[in-house]
């Protein structure tokens, strides 16, 4: 629960600094699920030439040697563990993920601006352009290029709006 994990945290806290905090409340106390993200590692290089690691930018503090290829790292380059602990599922046994019960097709959607409306629904932008014939001011119908009315074909002199 979200109320355990900041009791928790403010009990850490407090040990750290020496120090008494009061218990938050959360009106929110809702369960919280861990993320699982991949292990990063930091990678560490020092200067071929001096053997000096660089600090944060890439000039040795000590011979003034701009960081290049032939500097060696730390960890060496592929030695991560990738893949490890991972099992390969195949056939039938691949489920979709539905853990979240999320939808395939996922709608984003904003509160709406006035109490008690309509969420709005985020679409894509469309520019809808309508053509009108110069010769009789019929629309034309979708994508036509031929007036119903008086079989005119579309061309530059017909007017569009926008």
């Amino acid at each position: 629960m979200r109320s355990d994990v900041q009791a928790e945290r403010s009990k850490r806290l407090g040990d750290r600094f020496q120090i008494t905090l009061a218990p938050v409340t959360i009106v929110d106390d809702t369960e919280v699920y861990r993320v699982e993200k991949p292990i990063r590692m930091r990678v560490h290089r020092s200067c071929h030439k001096c053997d000096t690691p660089f600090g944060p930018n890439k000039v040795c503090l000590n011979c003034q040697h701009t960081r290049c290829k032939t500097c060696p790292r730390f960890p060496a380059k592929g030695s991560g563990v990738k893949g490890k602990g991972k099992e390969v599922i195949t056939g039938d046994y691949l489920e979709p993920d539905n853990y979240w019960n999320l939808k395939e097709d996922f709608v984003l959607t904003m509160p709406p601006r006035t109490p008690g409306g309509q969420r709005l629904v985020r679409k894509n932008p469309r520019q809808r352009i309508r053509r009108t014939c110069h010769e009789c001011s019929t629309l034309f119908l979708g994508k036509t290029k031929e007036c119903t009315k008086c079989g005119h074909i579309r061309c530059t002199d017909c007017p569009r709006d926008p």
